[in-house]
């Protein structure tokens, strides 16, 4: 089981027409020319982002793999730009996931690791941001599943390892802690096919601690 399902909103300002050009409450271009001439309105920035990002959810560009590769690239250029900005970096990260999603259903494996990259880096340079925390738990959950299903039995340990190690960073993210848990039942059930009893073993006790984990009551 991967966790494929893509974010359709962000934040209050979703809206349902959404296309590329659409004049509600300003067209990109316009929104574009407004940051470039004020780049410290925050509102105006946002809304930026936001559009952006609604225009990876549907539309035209969602369904347009070079289009939608040149998005992402505007919202990394605008995380860069204004670093602290959580909703301009929130939009990326939302963004990324949608794309590593599409770029796999695509058969682009190349756009689809970058993408992966990306989400990893905004979570080691913003280890405490809980969105990029959750966005890199589903990426690495789904790309267990991609690895497996290509037989890169060596890749899937690897993402495994990495995602295992987020609930102890966001031990109350109930959305991380079910990625961790459902990427290791994949795992448990692989070994099982395989008669593999000792591993099997050892993935449902790492659940169970993960249950209990979310028992705990909070501090």
């Amino acid at each position: 089981m991967t966790r494929e399902e893509k974010h359709d909103a962000c934040g209050d300002h979703a809206a349902e027409g959404c296309d590329d050009e659409g004049p509600e409450p300003l067209n990109l271009a316009d929104l574009r020319a407004g940051v470039a001439e004020s780049p410290d309105d925050v509102e105006l920035r946002a809304d930026l982002a936001r559009r952006l990002f609604r225009s990876l959810c549907r539309g035209r560009i969602a369904g347009e793999p070079d289009r939608r590769w040149e998005r992402v690239q505007e919202l990394k250029r605008m995380t860069l730009s204004f670093p602290e900005d959580e909703v301009v970096r929130g939009c990326l990260v939302m963004g990324l996931f949608n794309s590593f999603v599409d770029f796999h259903a695509d058969g682009d494996t190349a756009r689809r690791e970058a993408c992966l990259e990306e989400i990893r880096s905004l979570h080691a340079i913003h280890p405490e941001d809980q969105l990029a925390g959750r966005h890199l738990a589903m990426a690495l959950l789904n790309g267990t599943t991609y690895a497996h299903q290509a037989e890169d039995f060596d890749r899937r340990e690897a993402l495994l390892d990495e995602l295992r190690a987020l609930p102890g960073i966001f031990p109350s993210d109930e959305e991380i802690r079910w990625c961790a848990g459902q990427a290791l039942l994949n795992s448990a059930a692989d070994a099982e096919e395989k008669g593999d009893l000792e591993t099997r073993d050892a993935r449902m006790a790492e659940i169970r601690a993960l249950t209990e984990m979310g028992d705990a009551p909070a501090d």
